[in-house]
């Protein structure tokens, strides 16, 4: 227990983990997105980081940074940072990805389907890409939030 306390107090740790729940979310989100509403490859992506960009920041509000102060401000700065960086940043990377990997989806899903992993090239397109993306976000987002938007001093002076 007191390792998992320690790791917990680290607010990069802490960072990582709600992304990765958060991530999780918007994944889920994207391929109900495609699959079973019918929105295109980008409108899914651009749906799913929408509706994580909400959940995004009430987690990190609460449980990264601890912020205790007012809500507004730091939620309009958290908009401006994540849609840099989530809905523009994301989606850009998210789009090149895509069109990088449409040349390789095809043989990785079929080396997955000799692995008896049967994934399908959109999914291997839509999934890979999303990761990609998701890492130059996090590390865009983490930064900005830190230095500016749960920065007491910014937010309070």
């Amino acid at each position: 227990m007191k390792l998992k306390n320690k790791y917990l107090k680290n607010r990069t740790i802490r960072f990582i983990f709600i992304g990765i729940i958060n991530t999780s979310i918007n994944f889920v989100i994207l391929d109900m997105a495609f699959y079973f509403l019918g929105f295109t490859k980008v409108w899914s992506n651009i749906f799913a980081t929408s509706v994580a960009l909400v959940i995004s920041f009430i987690l990190n509000k609460n449980f990264v940074f601890a912020h205790k102060g007012a809500w507004f401000k730091p939620f309009l700065l958290f908009l401006a940072v994540s849609i840099s960086g989530t809905l523009i940043l994301n989606n850009t990377i998210y789009a090149l990805s895509i069109n990088a990997l449409r040349t390789y989806d095809v043989s990785i899903s079929h080396q997955l389907h000799s692995l008896n992993i049967p994934i399908s090239p959109s999914f291997v397109s839509i999934n890979g890409s999303a990761a990609i993306a998701t890492i130059f976000s996090m590390l865009w987002n983490y930064n900005w939030y830190k230095k500016v938007v749960f920065n007491s001093k910014e937010i309070n002076g």
